[in-house]
């Protein structure tokens, strides 16, 4: 079960025009929202001021944002050299699809579509194309359906991208898979940690921390063997 004290930022899937120059999600906390016609510089400095007064960083939460929101809005922040001061905002991210797809069996509804699961759930339907009810709908459906059933598991880094990237070099050597090196960014493990491990101790090092993680041994022997033999 998911418990804690920190706020959730629930992010709507739809992407409106703020100029001419360039798009940016609406981002809504609750029943607030960062929008209008300020530049996106100035709303995220806006907000990094307003959190630094809180005591904790939000969770970022919504449907299917591993695949589609977080590369989307990283990529924006990334061209105004924004990445890095959004990224310390925020605590991590959950992705309410991949929580519907693991609690929820597929002969009870038709799709996990947001809409659907609000629906079948909630017994409301919205216009999904309105970035206001998306952002209270799914509010509803992950505290009422959904958050029972979080846990620290569902948590993963907003700069898992950032985290894949730091394995190219191995999986260019076919050390390991993209997927690999996916699942580990998801834990927010990096090339730079497991190395780190694998110095304070050859033998266990690796191993340990990537159960601490909940992650199995297997790929942690391949890495102890390319570590060893980086050494040689």
């Amino acid at each position: 079960m998911f418990k804690s004290s920190r706020s959730e930022m629930i992010l709507s899937r739809r992407v409106i025009r703020v100029t001419d120059e360039f798009e940016m999600y609406k981002v809504q906390v609750k029943n607030l929202s960062y929008g209008g016609t300020s530049s996106l510089k100035a709303r995220v400095s806006a907000a990094v001021l307003q959190k630094n007064e809180e005591k904790s960083r939000p969770v970022l939460v919504g449907h299917n944002i591993h695949s589609y929101d977080v590369p989307v809005l990283r990529n924006v922040l990334r061209e105004f050299n924004l990445l890095s001061s959004f990224d310390n905002l925020i605590y991590g991210c959950i992705d309410t699809l991949k929580i519907a797809k693991r609690e929820i069996p597929k002969a009870d509804v038709q799709n996990y579509k947001q809409q659907t699961l609000v629906q079948k759930f909630l017994e409301i339907v919205y216009d999904a194309h309105n970035s206001e009810e998306d952002v209270r709908s799914l509010y509803k459906l992950f505290h009422l359906k959904l958050k029972q059933t979080c846990s620290g598991k569902d948590l993963f880094p907003f700069n898992y991208l950032s985290i894949v990237e730091g394995f190219s070099s191995v999986i260019v050597k076919k050390v390991i898979s993209k997927d690999t090196a996916r699942k580990l960014s998801c834990t927010g493990l990096s090339l730079h940690h497991l190395e780190l491990a694998y110095k304070r101790n050859n033998d266990d090092g690796v191993k340990s921390i990537m159960q601490e993680h909940g992650l199995k041994g297997k790929t942690a022997n391949v890495f102890k063997k390319f570590f060893s033999e980086k050494e040689e």
